[in-house]
C-alpha cells in the first residue's frame, strides 16, 4: 500500500508477476496482466468506466491537437452552438481510438454529422440540441464519463456537467486516454483567442 497499491491485484501482481515473466506455453498471459496493470482496469470495474491508455508520439500528438482546434474554432464561430465538449472512446476499427467533438446547438436544426478519419484515429463532428439533455441522478453519475468542455458561451454546460447525462455522448464505457494528454493544449488554444 505505501508502494501505491490500490486494489488486491495491484498486491497480488507485484509479488506474483515473476511467475508469468517469459512463460512460453502462455506469452500472451504477461501481456494481460500488464495491461491489466497499466489500465487500472480492475479500479476502474468499480467506476464503470474502462479507460486505456494510448501513445502519442510528438508530431501525432501535434497534429491531433491542431485539427480538434480548427474544427472547434470553426463550431465556435457558430451562433447556433452553445457549448463544444469533446469525448474519446475505443474503436475496433482504429487503433488509436474515436473522438467525438460534439456541438450543443440552442435551437434545433439538422446538421450532417461529419467524420474526418486517418488510419489510426477517426474524429466526428457531432449536434445536439440542448434539449436532448437531461439531468441525472447523483447517486448513479459515477457510471457515466465527464465530458472534456472545450468552450461553453452560456456557461451552462459547466454549471451542470456534473450531473449531465446524455446516454448516447457522455456515458462511454471504454475511454481513452492520451499520452500525453491532448485536452490542456486544445483548451489553452481555444482561450488565446
Amino acid at each position: 500500500i505505501a508502494s501505491g497499491a490500490k486494489t488486491v491485484f495491484d498486491i497480488w501482481y507485484e509479488t506474483e508477476k515473476h511467475y508469468f515473466q517469459g512463460n512460453r506455453t502462455f506469452p500472451e498471459l504477461e501481456l494481460i496482466l500488464k495491461a491489466t496493470k497499466d489500465n487500472n482496469l480492475f479500479t476502474n470495474l468499480w467506476h464503470g468506466v474502462f479507460k486505456e491508455s494510448i501513445e502519442l508520439t510528438e508530431e501525432e500528438h501535434c497534429a491531433l491537437v491542431k485539427q480538434i482546434v480548427g474544427i472547434a474554432k470553426k463550431l465556435y464561430d457558430d451562433d447556433n452552438v452553445d457549448c463544444v465538449y469533446l469525448r474519446k472512446e475505443q474503436d475496433s476499427n482504429y487503433t488509436k481510438g474515436n473522438i467525438h467533438v460534439v456541438a450543443v446547438l440552442k435551437e434545433e436544426k439538422e446538421e450532417p454529422s461529419i467524420q474526418e478519419v486517418s488510419d489510426q484515429i477517426s474524429i466526428t463532428v457531432q449536434y445536439h440540441p440542448i434539449g436532448h439533455y437531461s439531468f441525472a441522478d447523483s447517486d448513479t453519475i459515477g457510471m457515466h464519463a465527464e465530458p472534456t468542455i472545450l468552450f461553453d458561451k452560456s456557461g451552462r454546460m459547466t454549471k451542470i456537467k456534473d450531473t449531465l447525462t446524455h446516454t448516447s455522448h457522455i456515458s462511454i464505457w471504454n475511454q481513452v486516454e492520451y499520452v500525453p494528454p491532448i485536452e490542456k493544449p486544445i483548451t489553452l488554444q481555444l482561450k488565446m483567442n
